[in-house]
This record gives structure tokens, C-alpha cells and sequence, in this order.
């Protein structure tokens, strides 16, 4: 007999939250080259769903916006800190293990050594070809004043910059922990490659213990950012009312304009990544293109 403790109406909602929470990572949607699981499906979702009702809440009850917003902008807050707190451990011990296995890698033969040259040159260019091109095509949409206000009253200040030869020195830290202490990202990297090169001059029963630390480390961050990121449909709908509250149908443009730049951003690397690829390695561009299709369609 159905009753109700027993029995739940399968609505499109419920189905959806309890496969998020059943099967998160089995195949939900498939649209084309395209696959969503179902938890990201779900995220998105509610994604959607939190910019939609804090743009209508904003535009037909602003006062009981404000009250929502000030109760869901702590809770995602609470999200964005808790993922927050893993970066400094996750990519020290990251690099500390990616050195090592950069190290042995290099040492295993001279075709070894020039795939890691190649793989570290294209993606220095990859990220300086980003560097520019993204404050450049930025430029060409006008910025909404409310929005950046909006955006930014949920990050912490900025430090004004200073010149030339006090951001170099800055790049070397004189304390670590309080670089990690301040979440001064670039100072940990340099300190963390210092540490991995020196690590690969040890012997390798001295070496090991750290790097098994380092991996201990790593697997245990891992496993709170995947803890974490089972609650990211609830953060980021805790995060996107307040700023859609705050900002208006606005921040739906300029999550649009952000969607562009990285599809733009990403084509234009890749059609570059085939020009080295054809001239660099003597393939056909068709040979190569049916070659790498199954791994981007998987990356996809």
C-alpha cells in the first residue's frame, strides 16, 4: 500500500536528484560529440536555476531577494572556502610528484627527453598565447560597473601592484608558510619546484619517503575535493543567486561572453596545436585529425 514514507511521485526533479546521488557518474545527457553525467547534469541544472530565480526575484521582489541573498551568500561562502583549502597541499604535493616523475622520465631515454621538452614548450606557448588573447578579446564587450561590484564582494581584495623588481623579488618567498598562509599561489610554485629538483638530487631511498608523503597528501585532498564537489550543486546555487541579486540578467551576458571566450580561446590553440603537429611531426593533417578524433571526443 502506498504511502508516504513508502512512495515518492517519479517527477523529472526527483529522478534527476536521485540519479545525481545513485549513478552521479554514469552518462545522463548525450547532445552530439557531447556527454553529461548525471550529477554534472544536475549541477547544471540548478546552476541554471539559481541565476533564473535570482534574476526574477531581483526584478519583482527586491526586498525578498536581499533576504534570500543574505541567507545563501554564508552558505556558498562556506563551499567556496572548503574547496578553497586544498589548493596550497593539492598543488605542492602535485609538483613535487610531477617533478620526480618528469625526472625519471627524462633519465629513461632520448625519445622520453624530447616528448617532455615538446609537452612542457607547447604548453608554455599554450598558456602565454592565453595570456594575451584573453584581456584582448575582453576588450571588445563593455564592462557593467554593478556586476564587477558584485563579483567582486565575494573575493578578497586585490593587492596593488607594484613595479617591475618588487614582483620579481616577490616570486621567491622569504617564508613559505606565510605565502601558504596568504594563498600567494605563484611564491608556493617556485618554492615547490626549488624542493622537487632539489628532491631528485638525493638518493632514492632518501627521496622516497617524501615523494610517498607528497602522494599521501595528494590522494587525501583528493578524496575532500571530490567530497566537496558532491555538494557543488548546492554551492554554486548558494553562490549564483546572491550575484544575480546583486547584478541582474547581466551576469547571464557575461556568463555567455565568459562561455565564448573559452570555446574562441580553446579552438585557436587547438588549430595551432594541428599546425605543429602536421609540420613538426611529418603527418598529414587528415591522417592526424582521424588519429587524435576518439581522444578529444572522450575529452569533449
Amino acid at each position: 500500500m502506498e504511502r508516504s514514507f513508502n512512495f515518492e511521485p517519479l517527477t523529472p526533479t526527483a529522478f534527476l536528484r536521485r540519479a545525481a546521488v545513485v549513478h552521479g557518474d554514469r552518462i545522463g545527457v548525450v547532445d552530439g560529440e557531447r556527454r553529461f553525467a548525471y550529477a554534472e547534469f544536475l549541477e547544471r541544472c540548478l546552476r541554471f536555476a539559481g541565476a533564473l530565480i535570482g534574476w526574477l526575484l531581483s526584478s519583482h521582489a527586491p526586498t525578498v531577494a536581499l533576504q534570500i541573498s543574505g541567507v545563501l551568500k554564508p552558505i556558498g561562502g562556506l563551499w567556496l572556502n572548503a574547496l578553497q583549502m586544498t589548493i596550497v597541499p593539492l598543488v605542492f604535493s602535485l609538483l613535487l610528484l610531477g617533478i620526480a616523475q618528469a625526472s625519471d622520465v627524462a633519465s629513461s631515454g632520448r625519445i622520453a627527453r624530447r616528448a617532455l621538452l615538446w609537452m612542457l614548450g607547447l604548453a608554455s606557448l599554450s598558456s602565454s598565447f592565453a595570456a594575451i588573447y584573453a584581456p584582448t578579446f575582453l576588450t571588445l564587450f563593455p564592462t557593467d560597473p554593478q556586476l564587477l561590484a558584485a563579483l567582486q564582494s565575494g573575493t578578497a581584495p586585490t593587492p596593488a601592484g607594484g613595479n617591475v623588481a618588487a614582483s620579481l623579488t616577490a616570486l621567491v618567498p622569504n617564508n613559505v608558510l606565510a605565502a601558504a598562509a596568504q594563498g600567494a599561489i605563484v611564491p608556493l610554485v617556485v618554492f615547490a619546484l626549488c624542493f622537487g629538483v632539489a628532491l631528485t638530487r638525493l638518493p632514492a631511498e632518501r627521496r622516497a619517503p617524501v615523494l610517498a608523503l607528497a602522494q599521501g597528501v595528494a590522494d587525501a585532498m583528493l578524496v575532500i575535493v571530490h567530497a566537496v564537489l558532491w555538494l557543488a550543486p548546492l554551492g554554486v546555487f548558494a553562490l549564483i543567486v546572491p550575484v544575480v541579486v546583486q547584478a541582474g540578467a547581466s551576469v547571464l551576458g557575461a556568463l555567455g561572453v565568459y562561455v565564448l571566450l573559452l570555446v574562441s580561446c580553446y579552438a585557436c590553440i587547438l588549430v595551432g596545436l594541428y599546425v605543429v603537429a602536421t609540420l613538426g611531426g611529418g603527418v598529414s593533417l587528415r591522417r592526424f585529425a582521424a588519429g587524435i578524433l576518439p581522444a578529444q571526443v572522450v575529452a569533449a
